[in-house]
């Protein structure tokens, strides 16, 4: 496992490269937090028995997870947005050179090659599986109102066509079809925790921002 040291190193790398990068949907150092957050999680995952007993290489899905959004640090717009078509593979060519003097060339080839074939589903393998769950849960939940709402203010939006977009689309995304996708039992727990919280704050939110929860007081 990753020591402290190395730790704090890559997480250096990462930030920056991020820092001082602005995004629309999640403010000024976005991707460096949810960098560090996808890192996070992966870390702990590790730590589960259904994980565990699947044998992960533990420093090539720690390291993938820290740097698999680092070839948007290339992206120099004023604003960058969440879609940058590439960057995966981009992520995969920049960590060979990135992580020199780092951690070994074993470890450098296998890092790069889950980012080279992050979003190809034909070749699984538990590491590309943790770093995929991480990074998907970081979109639902509490966070998401964060960055919904940054980013309709930067687009100089309001809660209702917000709240319209919620209702039509984004809602949607967070079906139980998509929360089964976390085959592991224990992220799949997260994952229908966060997305009922975020359902349940949006319904409030709904019913505040139209008075409805006073008029139609008391509440059933």
């Amino acid at each position: 496992m990753i020591g402290k040291k190395l730790e704090s190193e890559l997480k250096e790398i990462v930030k920056a490269a991020f820092i001082n990068q602005e995004e629309t949907s999640g403010g000024m150092g976005y991707r460096y937090f949810h960098s560090v957050r996808v890192y996070d999680s992966c870390k702990r995952f590790l730590s589960f028995d259904e994980v565990k007993r699947r044998k992960p290489d533990a420093d090539v899905a720690l390291i993938a997870s820290l740097f698999h959004d680092i070839g948007r640090a290339t992206d120099k717009r004023k604003l960058t947005t969440a879609i940058m078509p590439g960057h995966d593979e981009l992520s995969g060519r920049m960590v060979k050179t990135i992580l020199k003097g780092h951690v070994d060339e074993d470890t450098i080839s296998k890092v790069s090659g889950l980012l080279l074939d992050y979003k190809n589903d034909e070749h699984p393998s538990i590491e590309k599986e943790l770093v995929t769950y991480a990074d998907d849960l970081d979109e639902i939940g509490a966070l998401d109102v964060w960055r919904m709402f940054t980013f309709e203010a930067y687009n100089k939006g309001n809660i209702e066509t917000k709240l319209a977009f919620w209702k039509n689309r984004e809602s949607k995304k967070y079906s139980q079809a998509w929360i089964n996708n976390f085959k592991i039992r224990p992220i799949r727990k997260i994952a229908e925790r966060r997305r009922a919280i975020l359902s349940a704050f949006m319904e409030e939110l709904e019913l505040e921002s139209k008075s409805a929860d006073i008029r139609n007081w008391p509440l059933k």
